[in-house]
C-alpha cells in the first residue's frame, strides 16, 4: 500500500468506467489530486516507464486500491490503459497497431500514428514547456518544475517519449496533423461514417450511428453532474473552497483547501473519452450560446484540443505545442465561438445572395 486505504471493487470496473473516468483510478502522481505521496508519485512514473502497456496495467494499475465504488464517482485517472490493454487482448494485435488498422488507416489519416517515423520527425515541431506554467498547490509535484526554474531553465523542449511499440500507452503519444484531426471530427460530425472517394461517393464506416452518440452519453449521477466549479479551471483556478471536490467523496485535506482535481468541470458532463457541455453559462461560454450544448470536446497534454457538435455539424481543432494544456483551454472557447461566428456570417451571406425566381408579365425574374 502506498498511504491510500481506498474502496471499491476491482472486479466491478467495466470498460465503460474506464472510459468516463469512474472506475476510481488514480494517478498517483499528485497532479490529479492530492490524494498521493512523493513516493507513490516516483513509483507511478516508473512503472509506466519501465512496463509495457499490458506490464502497466497488471503489474501496477490493478494492484492499486480503487478510490471509490465504481461508477459511483468521477476522478480523472487512467482507465484508457486498461481499454487499450483490453483492445490488445481481444484484437490480438499491438494497440497502435489497432489504432492504425481500423480508425486512422481507413480514415486517410496518414500522419496520425504513436512511433513517429523519421521523416516525421523531421516535420514534427518543436513541444515547448514553461518550467512556471505550474502554480500546483500539492508542493512535490511543484518542485521539479521549480527547480528547473530555479535553474534558470525557463522553457525547455519535451522529449518523444515514444521510442517504439513497447512504450504506446492508450492515454498518451498519439501525434497527429491538423488535417488528419479534420478527418476523425468529419467522421464523428457525419455519425461514424466517411466519404474516401467523392467520384465514386465511397463511404466507409467507422462506428455506428449508436455509438456516436454514446460517446457523448454520461452516466455520472446526477448530484455530482451539477457539482458547482468555478472557472477558470484546474490548477490555477483552484477556487477557495471547502466544498466536495468533484467526483471525490469528501473535500480536499486542510492542508490543500483550494485544491481541486485537475479535468474537473463545471457545466459538463464526462461521456466517453470526451466530456459533454451542458450548461453553456456554467462552461464559461456565456448564457448567450445555448448552440453549444451538445457539444464534444477534450484535450492532449501538448495543448492539442479538438470539439464537435453533431447537431450543429461544426467541428473544431486547435494545436499548439506547448506543454501543459491546462493554461491554452480558454483558446478552444474562443475558437468555437469563431466557428459559430463563421457559420452565422456565412449563412447571412448566402441569404443576402441567394436568388429567388418570379414570373412578372410572363418573365422570369431574379430577385
Amino acid at each position: 500500500s502506498d498511504g491510500n486505504s481506498g474502496s471499491g471493487d476491482h472486479e466491478k470496473v467495466t470498460l465503460r468506467h474506464c472510459l468516463s473516468h469512474q472506475a476510481g483510478f488514480d494517478y498517483k502522481n499528485g497532479l490529479i489530486h492530492p490524494n498521493g505521496s512523493l513516493w507513490a508519485s516516483y513509483r507511478y512514473i516508473w512503472y509506466f516507464l519501465t512496463n509495457d502497456l499490458a506490464g502497466y496495467v497488471n503489474n501496477y494499475l490493478a494492484q492499486q486500491p480503487l478510490l471509490f465504488e465504481p461508477g459511483t464517482r468521477y476522478n480523472y485517472a487512467d482507465g484508457a490503459n486498461v481499454a487499450a490493454a483490453i483492445v490488445e487482448q481481444i484484437s490480438g494485435k499491438p494497440f497502435d497497431k489497432y489504432v492504425h488498422d481500423e480508425i486512422s488507416s481507413p480514415l486517410g489519416m496518414k500522419d496520425t500514428t504513436f512511433v513517429t517515423s523519421p521523416e516525421q520527425k523531421r516535420r514534427a515541431p518543436p513541444t515547448r514547456f514553461d518550467t512556471d506554467s505550474i502554480s500546483h498547490p500539492v508542493f512535490f509535484s511543484r518542485a521539479p518544475f521549480l527547480f528547473l526554474n530555479w535553474l534558470g531553465l525557463k522553457t525547455v523542449q519535451v522529449p518523444n517519449f515514444l521510442l517504439d511499440d513497447s512504450s504506446v500507452h492508450g492515454d498518451f503519444g498519439l501525434k497527429s496533423t491538423a488535417s488528419d484531426w479534420g478527418k476523425l471530427i468529419q467522421m464523428l460530425l457525419s455519425n461514424g461514417t466517411i466519404c474516401t472517394n467523392n467520384d465514386t461517393r465511397t463511404n466507409i464506416q467507422i462506428l455506428s450511428p449508436g455509438s456516436v452518440e454514446e460517446l457523448g452519453t454520461s452516466t455520472l449521477p446526477d448530484d455530482l453532474a451539477t457539482t458547482s466549479l468555478v472557472p477558470p479551471f484546474a490548477l490555477d483556478g483552484a477556487p477557495p473552497s471547502k466544498d466536495r471536490a468533484f467526483g471525490l467523496p469528501e473535500p480536499p485535506p486542510a492542508t490543500n483547501p483550494n485544491f481541486r482535481p485537475i479535468n474537473s468541470f463545471q457545466g459538463q458532463v464526462p461521456g466517453l473519452g470526451v466530456n459533454t457541455i451542458s450548461d453553456p453559462q456554467l462552461s464559461g461560454f456565456g448564457g448567450n450560446f445555448p448552440r453549444v450544448v451538445g457539444t464534444c470536446w477534450w484535450m492532449g497534454i501538448a495543448s492539442t484540443y479538438f470539439s464537435y457538435n453533431v447537431r450543429e455539424n461544426i467541428g473544431c481543432v486547435v494545436l499548439s505545442q506547448e506543454w501543459v494544456c491546462l493554461r491554452r483551454m480558454g483558446v478552444l472557447v474562443d475558437v468555437i465561438k469563431a466557428a459559430y461566428d463563421m457559420v452565422d456570417e456565412r449563412e447571412e451571406e448566402l441569404k443576402e445572395s441567394a436568388l429567388s425566381l418570379h414570373i412578372v408579365n410572363n418573365t422570369y425574374v431574379y430577385t
